[in-house]
């Protein structure tokens, strides 16, 4: 089977795209900003197929953890969904990866 890695999985596009992907037979992983609610996300509970890891894209500690642990679990990933966003209200000049707007 193949293996997707979705970032900002936790809802919109991120999360619809997890559900497809996982129709089509995906193993899918959710990379997640706040871990408790990737985990307990209700809308794909019946989909057995599916892993959640703790990602802030903010910390560059945070993105090797993550990328250690999934090359471990799996060894190769098919498919990198970058789906991670920034939301909130300000000028998108003002925002850096230092100062995210959240």
């Amino acid at each position: 089977m193949p293996i997707a890695v979705i970032t900002g999985a936790e809802r919109g596009l991120g999360l619809e795209t997890a559900r497809l992907l996982l129709d089509r037979g995906y193993v899918v992983e959710l990379a997640v900003h706040d871990h408790d609610e990737g985990r307990n996300m209700g809308e794909l509970s019946a989909y057995e197929r599916k892993g959640c890891v703790p990602l802030d894209l903010t910390d560059d500690r945070s993105i090797a953890t993550a990328f250690a642990a999934l090359g471990a679990r799996y060894g190769v990933l098919d498919v990198l969904i970058n789906n991670a966003g920034v939301t909130g209200t300000g000028s998108a000049v003002e925002v850096t990866r230092e100062r995210p707007s959240r």
